[in-house]
């Protein structure tokens, strides 16, 4: 049901860098983690100063490199 509204939200606003954001932390709880950094490099490409995407890809290879991260899952509410 989730994944239904975020794909509605990135329909209405494809230049969203918080929707993409939010589409990679839906698709890691959902274990896909190739989508999910498709995600946050997206965000980060829509806005290359957006800190919640740079930050949840930070932790996402921190988990490929090192096995655990320090790094918190951000979903952007500042």
């Amino acid at each position: 049901m989730a994944r239904i509204h975020l794909v509605k939200a990135l329909e209405l606003d494809a230049n969203s860098a918080a929707a993409f954001n939010l589409a990679g932390v839906l698709s890691e709880l959902l274990k896909d983690h190739e989508k999910a950094k498709k995600c946050y490099a997206f965000a980060i490409k829509v806005d290359k100063h957006y800190e919640p995407a740079r930050q949840n890809m930070r932790r996402l290879r921190d988990m490929e490199l090192f096995g655990s991260s320090g790094e918190p899952v951000d979903l952007g509410r500042h």
